[in-house]
């Protein structure tokens, strides 16, 4: 037992080393929990004796400095961000600030926070932001830098927000060129997610590789009984097949792009990367899956039709609740299987929160609070190990180490076999910061190869043709700059 016990220790080490290739320095790795600020002067005196608010007045700062200000945040459906707004009266009561949710699916949520930045109409104060959108945010000048409001004392007590608690990886989701624009509030990684029931039953041994994953999700496919072999996400989008494709193409040794920006995904290995994944996808998963996103996936594999699918890790709730899920106690967790090139890839994944650069100062000011108030250490344990609700409805994804290493958090992540340590070990080894190209020209560029991909998927075009249609597009698109 001591022996386990150490093990899982050493395992939880890698939060010291996942910031390479992110930008976060060694320092964000301190496990040990690092004690709130001293209360200040400013916190207003009558909330000190409310003690769902008495976490947050441990910052001691002034936290109704833009009281009266009303804000609006655009978010993804997610079980997590339901119950930040099931909390939300939290906030208004510990602030003063009024804030109004909009709840949009990905592709649209994309599209229409583009439109909202780029014109400048400042409709929305903050939005769940994809990680790869950043570089063109930022060249733009449509978010914040957030280091002044991390060096204002007025705004932030720097000991309380403890950025060295974020998981590095995570944090560093939302910087570009080493600085801070966005505060994390979930973090995922991909994983394999399979169903051990039918593997035991089968006897078919786990995949290590992608040419043993394709192996068995053909002895286990058995669609005459409603049972399908594996799925991977065909609807098309950037966040959507370029999601789970990116990592498949990168484990085969595709390269984006050339030294001169040059698009070189249609090479051998990208052809051979796409052709894997149409396989796979036209053979061993339903006809439906060109339409399939990773809420129906996870829906599918909560119904127990599908064995398995490699995917984020933060949709175990879905088929870890028992009043929803037909696969309780049957579900396993592995790291994605090695690709030719012997190496695993995974993605690097948050929904983080910028300042809009458009709404006016007090907007701001009331934005940046709130962006501290979802990504505390409390609210993080609110929505988690002391949420209160229905216990199927728990975060599994946060992004605090403090809250990993808590028992009592690690004791709400009963999903199935092997999920925390994947996560770990993922964390500590299979990252690609390269994942997907991190050029501004990410949203036309991933929209381009989205289509493609899903081209090739439905048979309008072959692999090979369907990437080099997507290069010379692509090609076009790097001109403009």
């Amino acid at each position: 037992m001591k022996q386990a016990k150490s093990e899982r220790i050493s395992r939880r080490s890698f939060l010291v080393g996942t910031a390479s290739g992110v930008g976060i320095t060694a320092a964000a790795a301190a496990l040990s929990a690092i004690p709130p600020g001293k209360a200040r002067a400013g916190a207003p005196a009558v909330q000190a004796k409310d003690p769902e608010l008495e976490p947050y007045l441990k910052a001691g700062i002034d936290w109704q400095q833009a009281k009266g200000e009303t804000i609006t945040v655009m978010m993804i459906p997610w079980v997590g961000n339901d119950i930040m707004q099931e909390l939300s009266p939290m906030f208004t009561k510990l602030t003063g600030v009024n804030v109004r949710y909009q709840i949009i699916p990905p592709l649209q949520l994309r599209e229409k926070h583009i439109l909202d930045l780029s014109t400048k109409a400042g409709q929305f104060a903050s939005t769940a932001t994809d990680p790869m959108y950043y570089p063109l945010y930022v060249t733009n000048k449509w978010v914040e830098d957030l280091e002044p409001y991390i060096n204002d004392q007025k705004l932030t007590n720097k000991e309380w927000l403890d950025l060295a608690d974020f998981v590095p990886a995570w944090l560093g989701s939302g910087q570009y060129k080493g600085k801070q624009y966005g505060l994390p509030y979930m973090g995922e990684c991909a994983a394999h997610m399979y169903r051990t029931d039918v593997y035991e039953k089968k006897g078919v041994p786990l995949p290590e590789t992608l040419a043993d994953f394709m192996e068995a999700a053909a002895k286990l496919h058995d669609p005459a009984n409603n049972l399908y072999g594996a799925v991977l996400r065909g609807f098309k989008g950037p966040g959507q097949n370029l999601y789970v494709w990116p990592p498949i193409f990168r484990m085969f040794g595709g390269q984006w792009l050339d030294k001169d920006n040059k698009p070189i995904f249609n090479s051998k290995a990208g052809v051979d990367a796409l052709t894997w994944y149409c396989e796979l996808n036209q053979k061993y998963a339903p006809s439906a899956v060109t339409n399939w996103n990773w809420p129906e996936i996870a829906d599918a594999f909560a119904a127990g039709t599908i064995v398995q699918y490699m995917d984020g890790m933060g949709h175990a709730g879905v088929y870890g609740d028992p009043k929803k899920s037909k696969v309780v106690g049957n579900v396993g967790f592995r790291r994605m299987p090695k690709g030719p090139t012997g190496k695993r890839v995974s993605t690097i994944w948050t929904w983080s929160f910028p300042i809009n650069a458009s709404i006016s100062d007090n907007a701001k000011k009331a934005t940046w609070l709130w962006a501290q108030w979802m990504s505390s250490k409390a609210f993080q344990a609110r929505v988690t190990y002391e949420y209160t609700g229905d216990k199927g409805r728990r975060a599994a994804d946060v992004v605090r180490l403090s809250i990993w290493k808590d028992e009592r958090y690690r004791k709400t992540l009963q999903f199935g076999k092997d999920f925390e340590k994947t996560v770990l070990d993922t964390l500590a080894n299979d990252l690609d910061p390269e994942w997907r190209p991190l050029v501004p020209q990410w949203p036309e560029m991933g929209n381009i190869l989205a289509i493609a991909v899903q081209k090739a998927l439905v048979k309008q075009a072959t692999p090979k043709d369907a990437l080099d249609e997507a290069a010379a597009q692509i090609t076009e698109t790097m001109k403009k700059g």
